[in-house]
């Protein structure tokens, strides 16, 4: 297979995905109702909103740093990574524990009315902030999203 029927195809894929998912769909964890999934492995809260000129996704995800996020877009595929640095070495006792600051990876299915090039992130106050601008005619590439 060269590497424009494979392109070929994995748009095809995404269409059908979106055709029985919708958009914004985690391609990693397909059980969106829960939030903690298999192995503790914390998925936050999300909000995606549409207006007429782009989407917004924000993700809650407090105590973490700027530095220990990373988005990508590949493919029409968001993918949200936390690697948290700090790790606590005294001994402690826990006696109620809400906030999760674990690693983890989610890949969000975008609309295909999108412009991938334009995809703008801040974080602040906890929440992950991401801009998605839409488009007439969709644009795709595969970069690396700086966070503000």
């Amino acid at each position: 297979m060269n590497n424009s029927e494979y392109i070929s195809e994995y748009r095809n894929y995404h269409s059908y995905m979106r055709t029985l998912c919708g958009s914004f769909q985690d391609l990693d964890h397909p059980d969106n109702m829960s939030r903690i999934v298999e192995g503790n492995c914390f998925i936050p809260p999300t909000n995606v909103i549409e207006t007429d000129k782009f989407y917004s996704v924000q993700m809650a995800m407090p105590g973490y740093k700027r530095e220990e996020l990373r988005l990508t877009v590949e493919n029409d595929v968001l993918s949200i990574n936390a690697d948290p640095s700090v790790k606590i070495d005294c001994v402690r006792q826990v006696h109620r524990e809400e906030f999760y600051k674990n690693t983890f990876h989610c890949s969000l299915l975008l609309p295909e009315n999108i412009h991938d090039d334009r995809i703008d992130a801040e974080y602040s106050n906890g929440i992950l902030c991401i801009l998605i601008p839409k488009t007439k005619k969709p644009v795709m590439i595969t970069k690396e999203i700086y966070i503000k």
